[in-house]
């Protein structure tokens, strides 16, 4: 991992990974791993939120010096909930559930409103060197199918087009394209500091 950039989005890999992780957990233990797989999918978030504030250039917030209190101050907090809860309630069912659909519609705002400042001042050649152009393909690709779904189920209800019951394109189009734009933006990164330095 050549820059700071790439290591979040290789930490978020991991844990988005690992929120997809499937049992099968027996007795205490399904509380527990259940607690860990919620988790780790508000940690990709918050990691998701660090990340899109150095696209498409850094910005000046990262140098406040509670930006961490503020990004991952919430996890923790989502953290120790948890844990009560799976004390209160072994089985991690649907106490919390609530919460954490609260916890991730802020975290998705956030997001949305980060990378849309972000694009929008960017300059046009700047959205493309550090991959936010390719972020939105990616996204454009996963939610054209959904949006083909919903908009037959309102105007042909007993039309079903094939392919559109399937989320794979979730589990693929998106972290794909992340990642290549993760690969542009340290390839430009790099080949600025190179040029600088000559």
């Amino acid at each position: 991992v050549a820059t700071f950039t790439g290591l979040l989005f290789s930490t978020f890999g991991l844990f988005q990974a690992f929120a997809l992780v499937e049992g099968p957990f027996v007795g205490a233990s399904e509380g527990f791993a259940g607690l860990a797989e919620v988790t780790a999918g508000v940690a990709s978030l918050s990691l998701l939120v660090h990340l899109f504030l150095f696209l498409p250039s850094p910005r000046k917030i990262l140098n406040w010096p509670h930006l961490g209190k503020v990004v991952y101050g919430p996890l923790l907090i989502f953290l120790i909930l948890g844990i009560a809860e799976v004390i209160l309630d072994p089985r991690f069912y649907e106490a919390f559930s609530a919460a954490t659909l609260g916890w991730v519609f802020a975290y998705l705002i956030l997001l949305l409103w980060i990378f849309g400042h972000g694009w929008v001042t960017a300059r046009p050649g700047e959205r493309w060197e550090s991959g936010m152009g390719i972020i939105l393909v990616g996204l454009g690709i996963t939610l054209a199918p959904q949006l083909l779904r919903l908009a037959a189920f309102f105007l042909l209800p007993d039309i079903v087009l094939p392919g559109t019951e399937y989320y794979s394109l979730f589990a693929v189009a998106i972290p794909v394209s992340m990642a290549i734009a993760i690969r542009r933006h340290q390839s430009s990164f790099l080949e600025r500091n190179h040029s600088q330095a000559c």
